[in-house]
């Protein structure tokens, strides 16, 4: 209910409860699916599988998303809103429960693969939903609180799968119940109309020839949100800290992509979201080229808190300007471009981070992650000319 008081709306008859809706089902599944990278990869570690097969079977899911994406539209187009949703979830909890009864191998492969897919579906038409019911006055906060839930289920993957333990088939049929179960919450909002006109065949790649920015910043949102995150431990490790520094500077890391979100998305309802865009991809680049001189000195502690809420301004920031942007239809193929290319940063991020540090050696991590970083701000900048002025007609 704190929700619909802040956002200034009835909790009958408003947005309110596809928003909170959306929001819980993504935060059990997200911490559903963080428990379940964890376990497989504990299961895969122990069977004695080497690095590279882990690292193909975590690329997999993205691999999955983007391969599929192009479908997405049409799916939803002909399911709809909710029988897309109830299609995601199910289809997901009918995969991860095909790990109880096919040996450990190439099927994994394939159900990662898959299961990207079919996620994919979901994290597409959920995104689209609370972009079309979103008021525009609360639409940059109300992203923030999505980015959030996102954070927080990353932290409680862990603490569930230690609540139910990572031996027996029991943990994967506990985790497809979870899923499959998050789908009930769907009930309250089955007869909400979904404010999204469904018509007519979908063309994405017409669509993909307008989107300019959007696109530009599911690529750089990608790349920052997994690929810098997943290798800042290895730059720390690599460049002399120790173990216990490393745990510090995460949790420092990790408390600013939780609390800055809210903040960010405040300013960007105020202010013109493109100006903040920009600004925080400055703020970004100049706080990122400043961590060789700030670790383990006074300044690490506000360095790394503004840093780890800066790179996921991104995504939040990305979904407003889009939702503002476009409606309908081609909001639909936009948010299925926008996952798609996030999912592409997501899976070269940390690879080619990786590569650029075996070959430069590990200082040259913050310079690769601010150079991708320039690109969203010159796209940012460019935004306003003839050619991403087409991302503006809906």
């Amino acid at each position: 209910m704190w929700l619909a008081r802040k956002l200034s709306l009835p909790k009958h008859g408003s947005p309110f409860w596809v928003i909170a809706t959306i929001l819980v089902i993504n935060l059990i599944c997200m911490t559903a699916f963080a428990a379940l990278g964890l376990l497989v990869t504990i299961r895969m570690a122990d069977m004695g599988y080497s690095n590279t097969r882990l690292g193909w079977q975590v690329i997999m899911w993205s691999i999955g998303v983007m391969a599929l994406g192009r479908f997405f539209p049409p799916i939803i187009f002909r399911l709809g809103v909710l029988g897309s949703l109830y299609l995601g979830l199910l289809g997901c909890a009918g995969l991860i429960s095909t790990l109880t009864i096919i040996p450990m191998g190439p099927w994994w492969l394939v159900e990662a693969f898959l299961s990207g897919g079919v996620f994919g579906l979901f994290w597409t038409v959920s995104e689209t939903w609370l972009s079309a019911v979103s008021p525009e006055a609360y639409r940059s906060r109300i992203n923030a609180l999505y980015a959030m839930t996102i954070g927080v289920a990353g932290s409680g993957g862990s603490l569930l799968l230690h609540l139910i333990g990572d031996q027996g088939m029991w943990p994967f049929w506990t985790l497809s119940l979870i899923i499959a179960g998050s789908s009930l919450c769907l009930l309250v909002v089955r007869h909400y109309p979904t404010q999204i006109a469904l018509h007519g065949r979908s063309n994405i790649w017409r669509t993909a020839k307008t989107a300019g920015l959007v696109l530009v910043i599911g690529v750089v949102s990608g790349f920052t949100d997994a690929g810098t995150s997943a290798m800042f431990s290895v730059y720390v490790l690599k460049t002399g800290y120790s173990e216990s520094e490393l745990l510090r500077m995460v949790f420092v890391f990790g408390l600013g992509r939780l609390i800055l979100q809210m903040p960010v998305g405040m300013i960007a309802d105020r202010l013109n979201r493109v100006t903040v865009l920009c600004t925080s991809s400055f703020l970004c680049v100049i706080v990122v080229l400043s961590l060789p001189w700030a670790l383990n000195t006074p300044f690490e502690a506000p360095v790394l808190f503004l840093w780890g809420g800066l790179i996921d301004t991104f995504y939040v920031l990305g979904l407003a300007i889009m939702g503002s942007r476009y409606s309908g239809q081609r909001l639909v193929e936009m948010n299925a471009l926008f996952v798609m290319l996030y999912s592409l940063g997501t899976a070269t991020g940390a690879p080619s981070l990786g590569f650029m540090m075996d070959q430069f050696g590990a200082n040259v991590y913050p310079i690769v992650v601010a150079a991708v970083i320039g690109v969203a701000i010159c796209a940012s900048l460019l935004s306003t000319t003839s050619f991403f002025q087409k991302a503006r007609h809906k």
